[in-house]
This record gives structure tokens, C-alpha cells and sequence, in this order.
């Protein structure tokens, strides 16, 4: 069987290094693409956090923004895995 695309869920704990590890293994044997979801911020984790966010200025936006690719690019480098904050704004961008 083949996969086009794998999302794999990434909390920064050991079960989640092994998945992360077996995802990427799967995907790089079926040619799928790989994305990685983890959320740290305890303001986007908030039930009303999407609604709330459409009343911050822009410039708040970017700083929580520039906060999550921080907490990306961190729990990426824990698990040995590389972060691309190009890819992490883009997905953003589609959300938003």
C-alpha cells in the first residue's frame, strides 16, 4: 500500500519520537509527503483562541506566529528532526 501524504501527531515524548521515526520511515518508503503537528501554545490551545486571534493587530499575530515556529523548530531539534519555518508559515497562511 501507498500513501500520498502522512500527518503524524508530535507532543516532544518518547511514543512520539518512535511514531515520528516510523511515519517518516513509511513515508520515505511510499514517496508520501510528511507533515508533523504539535502545538505548545497555551493561547492556541484555548477553545476561543481562532476566534480571539481574528481581533489581535497583525503585529501580535506575527509574535505568536514567530512563537510557534520557535516551539517547532525546538521540539525539531529534541527529536533530531529538521524544521522548516517556510513550510510552518505557509501552512499558517492556508489557515488563516
Amino acid at each position: 500500500m501507498t500513501y500520498r501524504d502522512i500527518l503524524v501527531q508530535l507532543d516532544g515524548s518518547e511514543a512520539s519520537r518512535s511514531r515520528a521515526r516510523v511515519a517518516a520511515d513509511l513515508a520515505a518508503r511510499s514517496g508520501a509527503q510528511l507533515s508533523g503537528v504539535f502545538l505548545t501554545s497555551a493561547f492556541m490551545r484555548n477553545q476561543w483562541a481562532a476566534e480571539a486571534a481574528a481581533y489581535l493587530p497583525p503585529d501580535a499575530i506575527e509574535d505568536l506566529l514567530r512563537d510557534i515556529v520557535g516551539d517547532f523548530t525546538k521540539v525539531g531539534n529534541r527529536m533530531q528532526v529538521q524544521v522548516n519555518p517556510e513550510d510552518i508559515r505557509r501552512a499558517a497562511d492556508r489557515i488563516t
